[in-house]
């Protein structure tokens, strides 16, 4: 009560009060139009690199790109082995590696499949096997030329070939990638 009474009685405090509140109203003032002043600044932004991407995207050549690129991408899937389940994919690798082992006649051969390594969201899966067997150099020159021959990807990452036991012997160390039929 005191200080209303103060107030109304002093001209000074009066003419205070209504210069603090004025500070604190223009601050506000200046504060409001500075962010009025960012927002224009980062929707000008905004509009010019949308008109930066229209201007590529209206470019006739991406187009040419994008069916290249489709085209690419279509040739390397055909390169993907198929397969339901992971399961089937390490049976599917193992059963065309026999295959190919007894067709070539290779001697007291051994496979070995790796657990499969899941590649990306697009079930895309990485199998590696390990292939062990009697080198003879015709039916083992024939092996490696089956496996760069064939139509799926298969990638032979490493080779040892052993000369110091009575028997020759070699170790093969191959990577197929499948991905899931229906994908």
């Amino acid at each position: 009560m005191v200080f209303l009474n103060e107030i109304r009685q002093n001209l000074r405090l009066r003419l205070g009060l209504w210069f603090v509140l004025g500070i604190i109203l223009s601050y506000c003032l200046l504060l409001l139009y500075d962010e009025e002043a960012e927002l224009i600044s980062e929707y000008q932004k905004a509009i010019l690199r949308l008109q930066q991407i229209q201007q590529v995207i209206a470019q006739p050549e991406w187009i040419q790109h994008r069916q290249v690129i489709n085209n690419q991408l279509i040739q390397l899937e055909s390169k993907l082995w198929q397969a339901n389940t992971e399961g089937l994919a390490q049976a599917n690798l193992q059963a065309w590696l026999e295959t190919q082992a007894k067709s070539l006649k290779i001697k007291s051969f051994n496979i070995k499949i790796d657990p499969v390594i899941k590649l990306s969201e697009l079930a895309i899966w990485q199998l590696k096997a390990q292939l062990e067997g009697d080198f003879e150099q015709t039916s083992f020159y024939d092996l490696l030329l089956t496996l760069d021959k064939s139509q799926q990807w298969l990638i032979v990452e490493r080779l040892d070939i052993s000369t110091q036991s009575k028997k020759p012997h070699f170790q093969m160390n191959i990577t197929a990638y499948f991905q899931a039929d229906g994908i």
